[in-house]
């Protein structure tokens, strides 16, 4: 008698919760995931670390960065945008640079997991700025007119560079106003997902 009813309520909840009012793609990139293992990983702000120049890999990599620009989330909060097609073998760390010709470089990025076998389409954003309960919170330091994007792989027993490639961020670089990161910020700390519509 009560059978009916209950299924009714238990569907309700379902759809209710796929209704999230948050980000759609305000979640972990399924695909950093996949070729990772882990979306997670430790930023540092305001670095003098070098990146290294870009390589080309051998047979066993293929690497395509040529979509990299500025974007907003749903909440408005601006991101990075970055859509790759890649082919990795197994065993390398993933690095991350965001640099100027002048030397400037906000941000450094590793990643927490290590590559796998992976072939396919390889797209995240990375947070620009925090997003507080009632106001904006950190944001990276954006202080040129263009930025450049570094993403290298190194090999975790070789310990040497693997496969490199940089592209310039395209669109206008964003106007963000707000205090530094400081080391346990969430700006740029995991990969996030794209829009509905991309991996």
């Amino acid at each position: 008698m009560y059978a009916l009813p209950l299924f009714l309520v238990l569907i309700l909840a379902a759809v209710l919760a796929g209704c999230d009012d948050g980000d759609e793609e305000d979640l972990t990139s399924p695909s950093g995931r996949a070729l990772l293992g882990s979306t997670d990983g430790t930023p540092s702000y305001e670095v003098d670390s070098d990146r290294p120049a870009a390589t080309e890999g051998d047979e066993d990599w293929q690497f395509t960065l040529n979509n990299a620009r500025y974007e907003r989330f749903e909440d408005r909060s601006r991101s990075i945008q970055v859509v790759t097609r890649l082919q990795s073998a197994a065993g390398a760390r993933m690095e991350m640079w965001l640099w100027t010709e002048d030397g400037h470089t906000p941000y450094h990025w590793v990643s927490e997991g290590t590559t796998g076998r992976y072939n396919g389409v390889f797209c995240f954003q990375l947070r620009l700025e925090e997003r507080e309960a009632e106001e904006a919170g950190a944001v990276m330091q954006l202080e040129s007119e263009q930025y450049h994007l570094t993403i290298g792989f190194r090999d975790e027993g070789t310990d040497e560079w693997v496969m490199v490639k940089e592209q310039r961020v395209a669109g206008t670089v964003p106007d963000l106003e707000g205090p530094a990161p400081e080391p346990d910020s969430q700006i740029g700390r995991e990969l996030v997902g794209c829009p509905p519509g991309f991996t």
